[in-house]
């Protein structure tokens, strides 16, 4: 018998044993959803099935990054995968020269996202680059395959033949609800209330066996985010998804970025600072209802923005920035109390609750009650300013009718001579209080004069 034979028997022996007696394979092979294992649950599988040293989970580290880099093993995200390769010996080669002593061909392993290199600016993994595509180019509406494909291509040395792994991993990234998808775009999934009490109570059973619980990070210079990013690049995206119109309070936008970062424990403040300084910077501005991002003016563009307006301005002067300023006066912004005050408004008016409710459903998200108690402040306000009137419970839009002006005038002239009145009463009881003072120390000094004559007349002088 071939000697070479033998040992080709050998070693495929050796290799059938190895994968059999594989306990890394085998816990993959086994616990694997579809989505792959994290290295904590092929820990636990080994260590119930056999005795490990003490160090076992390093060395089990070391393993599977060797076999990552050896192809056998697929890592997305902290999950690995099994690589099923397609053998030589499972493919029939029709050639023309049987006896030929080249070996057959073997087709190539599959690309992984381990084959991709990192960022060489940043040194960020290929996912957390995918992610980032999505938010960067994102207009609104989100991001295609196809721009999402040539941001990567901006980033990390992929050809043609890597597409196919983009769209991988923008599918993992829906299923885990990192993404969604609306038609053939991709967008940053945003978290409400009610999603994240539901994401807290599934993941809550699986984070209780679990060595990786989110625990707040103990000071602003102790991250550990998914994304890559310092969660202050989140809060324009924050404002910028939340904001219908007329901004968003700093709780809702600390509340967005907690649901996609594990944050500091201090980040209010940061997140407070932050935002004074995005206000100084002329990037937001703070109104009734919170911050909202401030559009290119000519108080806030740089130089060579300045010159693009000048341009556009020489070449269409009736789209002139200038135009575009008078235009923006002539139309008020919008106001919702106001649109809800009028829309639902039968007659009575509308309470509180009527105009919370109808604020919250217009901005298709939770309200805090934080901004409650500011929408009360805000209704004084606007009753203040003659622009509602409350009668009872309920706010109505002020029309001002000749009679409502007359009794408005009316009332002023009472406020302004009741306050006039005050002020001369106050003014003539200074002047009294001023004058008997004035006749307090002439009745000292009359005292002390007469002491002093009292003393002269006692030593007989």
């Amino acid at each position: 018998m071939d000697p070479a034979a033998n040992s080709s028997s050998d070693d495929d022996s050796d290799s059938e044993d190895r994968h059999v007696s594989d306990p890394v394979r085998e816990a993959i092979s086994t616990i694997n959803d579809g989505n792959g294992v994290d290295i904590d649950g092929i820990y636990e599988f080994v260590k119930a099935r056999r005795d490990v040293m003490p160090n076992y989970r390093d060395v089990l580290e070391g393993e599977l990054n060797t076999r990552v880099s050896r192809n056998e093993l697929e890592k997305v995200g902290n999950l690995y995968r099994i690589i099923h390769v397609v053998s030589s010996e499972s493919c029939t080669y029709e050639t023309t020269e049987p006896d030929s002593d080249e070996p057959a061909a073997v087709p190539d392993p599959p690309i992984t996202s381990s084959d991709i290199p990192s960022s060489s600016s940043s040194g960020e993994s290929y996912d957390d680059g995918v992610l980032k595509a999505v938010r960067t180019v994102n207009d609104g509406n989100g991001a295609d395959i196809d721009e999402i494909f040539e941001y990567l291509k901006e980033g990390y040395d992929i050809g043609p033949e890597h597409r196919k792994l983009v769209e991988e991993s923008l599918d993992l990234s829906v299923s885990d609800n990192l993404l969604e998808m609306v038609g053939n775009r991709y967008r940053i999934v945003n978290v409400t209330s009610e999603d994240t009490n539901e994401t807290r109570e599934t993941e809550s059973k699986s984070v209780e066996d679990s060595d990786d619980q989110k625990v707040p990070a103990a000071s602003s210079t102790d991250y550990a985010l998914p994304y890559g990013d310092m969660p202050e690049a989140m809060v324009m995206e924050a404002i910028s998804t939340m904001d219908y119109g007329y901004g968003v309070d700093i709780e809702e936008i600390y509340e967005y970025i907690e649901n996609r970062y594990k944050i500091p424990t201090d980040y209010m403040t940061i997140l407070e600072d932050e935002l004074n300084k995005r206000v100084s910077g002329k990037e937001l501005e703070k109104g009734e209802y919170g911050y909202k991002i401030l559009g290119v003016t000519s108080d806030n563009m740089d130089e060579s923005q300045s010159q693009a307006v000048a341009v556009a301005d020489q070449k269409d002067p009736a789209t002139s920035s200038s135009s575009a300023a008078s235009s923006s006066s002539r139309n008020p912004p919008y106001d919702p109390v106001i649109d809800a005050v009028s829309t639902i408004n039968g007659g009575n008016g509308a309470d509180i609750d009527g105009i919370f409710e109808f604020i919250q459903a217009k901005m298709e998200r939770i309200l805090s009650e934080n901004f409650r108690k500011h929408l009360e402040q805000v209704l004084k306000k606007r009753v203040s300013q003659c622009i509602l009137e409350k009668v009872e419970t309920h706010y109505k839009i002020l029309h001002l009718t000749p009679e409502k002006l007359d009794e408005i005038s009316e009332a002023a002239t009472k406020a302004v001579a009741v306050s006039d009145q005050k002020e001369l009463e106050a003014k003539e009881a200074s002047e009294a209080a001023d004058r008997a003072k004035k006749v307090l120390e002439e009745n000292q000094l009359v005292l002390q004069a007469a002491k002093e004559a009292l003393d002269r007349c006692t030593r007989g002088d």
